[in-house]
């Protein structure tokens, strides 16, 4: 029973924040001109977007945006056109992206062919990447992009970072900051004199990243600073959670027998989750549980491994034959045993799937009111 609390609190949370957005699907071509705002995601082929909205979050294959974007767009398909108002950042991946309108914020482009028409104002950054990339319209802000080519065609009002093999200035071409970039060709003093700023030139390397000694001992420590904040989010979380009174039941001693048959029964959800998710998502009907279910995902794996990593501690306490019980302890002893499965290869991926997999044999236990193993320990054995 205390453990179906747990569970209550995590999808309830997830049906609160689902109730707030309108979640639609179509196959055919869809025109939406909501007056309230609020959240919006879209599957399918084709949305034209008219009115207000608060988030839009698009997967499908053509999207006509001229409405009103309180937040943000998030967009992945085949063509994204965007001719409306953003007050928040964009992030658009796909083969063809055109910006004509106002956007306020970062924007994140990945395309084949990006291209920001004559009328659109940008008031902030520009990080794009693609074949070709071509700024015809004014950005307040400073552009960061890697292309076979970058065309700028009207003022830049930032410094530009770029990575192309080959740079070119339209007639209305303007760089009111600096430029530092990496090409096949230097820019002609033509071009240098459209560029308020100084210039740094690089040239254009494809092993430059690579090779780089810094820029891969920069992505060691980004990594080491990761893995330690991970740790920490982890380890506090844990700590949190099982403040609350329904984690008492994993006090409570066990035998052998049933450590090992949770962790069994538990493996039949810990791989059956993400088949049902995948499923959902190629059954029409279901895509939208099946976006639920993802966005679900990770609270519920957080879940499952601090329940796992707690009742694994219980097991070495056991095993050690430490007669204190606390499943704060617990949950610190099994952290310890988990960082240094962490470090072996195979064993890493092992022990994951272990501590998840303890985690969802004992929410199975708890669902179903059984106790696999024989349950808990006899006195006669304690």
């Amino acid at each position: 029973m205390k453990i179906k609390i747990f569970l209550t609190v995590f999808f309830i949370a997830a049906v609160v924040s689902a109730s707030a957005v309108d979640i639609q699907f179509s196959k055919e071509k869809l025109v939406e001109g909501k007056t309230e705002i609020g959240d919006y995601i879209f599957f399918g082929e084709e949305l034209e977007y008219t009115g207000l909205v608060d988030n839009l979050y698009f997967f499908g294959q053509e999207l006509n945006f001229t409405g009103t974007a309180e937040s943000g767009i998030t967009a992945f398909g085949k063509q994204v056109t965007v001719d409306g108002t953003v007050k928040n950042d964009m992030h658009i991946g796909a083969e063809t992206v055109k910006i004509l309108g106002d956007i306020t914020g970062t924007v994140f482009f990945a395309g084949n062919d990006v291209f920001v028409g004559e009328g659109a104002v940008i008031t902030g950054d520009i990080l794009a990447g693609g074949s070709i990339i071509n700024i015809n319209g004014v950005v307040n802000g400073d552009v960061y992009a890697a292309a076979g080519k970058v065309y700028i065609n009207n003022v830049v009002k930032g410094t530009v970072y770029t990575k192309a093999k080959k740079i070119i200035f339209g007639e209305n071409g303007k760089i009111e900051g600096n430029v530092e970039y990496s090409s096949d060709w230097e820019l002609s003093a033509t071009d240098r004199s459209k560029v308020a700023g100084s210039i740094e030139y690089r040239e254009w390397d494809r092993h430059y990243f690579f090779d780089n000694a810094a820029a891969v001992e920069n992505m060691k420590i980004f990594g080491i600073i990761f893995a330690i904040a991970s740790f920490l989010s982890f380890l506090i979380a844990g700590l949190l959670l099982l403040v609350f009174p329904a984690s008492k039941t994993l006090e409570e001693e066990r035998t052998n027998r049933w450590f090992l048959y949770t962790g069994l029964w538990g493996l039949i959800p810990f791989f059956i989750f993400p088949v049902i998710i995948v499923v959902g998502a190629l059954l029409a009907v279901t895509i939208p549980a099946a976006f639920i279910l993802l966005l679900a995902g990770l609270p519920i794996l957080l879940f499952t491994q601090i329940i796992g990593v707690t009742l694994a501690g219980q097991f070495l306490f056991r095993l050690f034959k430490w007669k204190k019980k606390s499943r704060h302890l617990y949950f610190l002893l099994g952290m310890a045993a988990a960082v240094i499965i962490s470090i072996i290869p195979v064993l890493s991926v092992l022990g994951f799937i272990f501590f998840s997999a303890l985690g969802w044999g004992k929410i199975l236990e708890g669902l179903f009111k059984t106790e696999f193993g024989n349950g808990k320990q006899k006195t006669a054995e304690a």
